[in-house]
């Protein structure tokens, strides 16, 4: 991956490799960092950094470019046992445009001491010896996630801006999870305040609130995939709802939950797994099942589906409300 292009000037292949890789690795020492500013001593902390699958990470990005990105994302764990993360790297057919983004999280109990701002992060990102970094102005927005700062910067011919927010359980305006990371474009000019907001409100977290332009239905897909449709209910919101219940778990215990929000009003995904003292396959097997939406609900509850692929599903939604659906091949 290489970050910064030749053909805008000035930067050797040999500059270019060596920015591109310290783009990709960055993201442990940013694990590393945070650690050491959650606790009161320092102790001797090793990041583990595995390549995992979109479906794996909880990290959404739903890109604001055309045509869109590819995406690479990497699970983080420490010796620790008191902080993990997740890192998303996306970038173009050629090195522009790359956005990068590190969601990071801490132990109950935990919580983040230093500022929560885009400078802190900042002050921290490398992406080659000979890459000068010229800061910007910057603001805040608010998305899905929360409150989030934004700075504008310049990197050698890239155009950027660098985002960072806190959420989660929150103690003396510090949470327990933070979100931060940058975006950048080839551009002769910097990148406007309208795109700004449209790349932080492209970022969210699977288990915490999605985008509103979110599209979960092929998220993840593969030739593998088999569906199982429902249609349903949902007491004092909706009366009539349609998705599916989809896995490519090769086994069939596990998969993906997804139904569309009647009058465009966005969509569900989330998450069913097999109940394991359930009955084999050919029999009835029952599970549960989890769900966030793109209007801020929640739901979870549990399924019965039996060999012929028919069967109901109920559950609740966070204000109390209940759901009912029913299965059908």
């Amino acid at each position: 991956m290489s970050y910064l292009s030749n053909r805008m000037g000035g930067e050797s292949p040999a500059t270019t490799k060596a920015i591109g890789h310290r783009a990709g690795i960055a993201a442990g020492a940013s694990l590393l960092l945070v650690l050491a500013a959650c606790q009161t001593t320092k102790p001797t902390v090793s990041v583990d950094q595995v390549v995992v699958s979109e479906n794996e990470s909880p990290l959404v990005f739903t890109d604001v470019q055309k045509p869109p990105m590819n995406g690479t994302y990497y699970k983080l764990t420490t010796n620790s046992h008191t902080s993990g993360g997740y890192v998303g790297v996306w970038s173009g057919r050629a090195a522009f445009p790359h956005a990068r983004i590190i969601y990071t999280y801490l132990a109950p109990g935990y919580y983040y001491s230093f500022e929560r701002d885009s400078d802190h992060y900042l002050d921290r990102l490398k992406l080659g010896d000979s890459v000068k970094i010229t800061r910007g102005d910057g603001g805040h927005h608010v998305n899905v996630l929360g409150r989030a700062s934004y700075r504008h910067f310049s990197a050698g011919p890239a155009h950027c801006v660098a985002f960072s927010q806190q959420f989660g359980a929150a103690r003396r305006n510090s949470g327990n999870k933070k979100v931060s990371g940058h975006y950048c474009q080839q551009s002769l000019h910097r990148i406007g305040q309208q795109k700004v907001k449209q790349i932080l409100d492209s970022i969210g977290i699977r288990d915490v609130a999605l985008p509103a332009n979110y599209s979960a239905r092929n998220s993840g897909r593969t030739a593998n995939t088999r569906d199982i449709n429902f249609s349903g209910s949902w007491e004092n919101r909706y009366p009539n709802l349609k998705g599916t219940f989809s896995s490519s778990d090769p086994g069939r215990n596990n998969g993906k939950v997804y139904f569309v929000l009647p009058e465009n009003s966005g969509e569900c995904v989330g998450n069913w797994s097999v109940d394991p003292e359930s009955k084999p396959a050919d029999e009835s097997v029952r599970g549960i099942w989890t769900a966030i939406c793109t209007n801020g609900l929640t739901a979870k509850g549990s399924y019965e589906l039996n060999g012929k692929g028919t069967g109901h599903a109920d559950g609740k939604d966070s204000d109390g409300n209940g759901l009912r659906f029913t299965f059908s091949i």
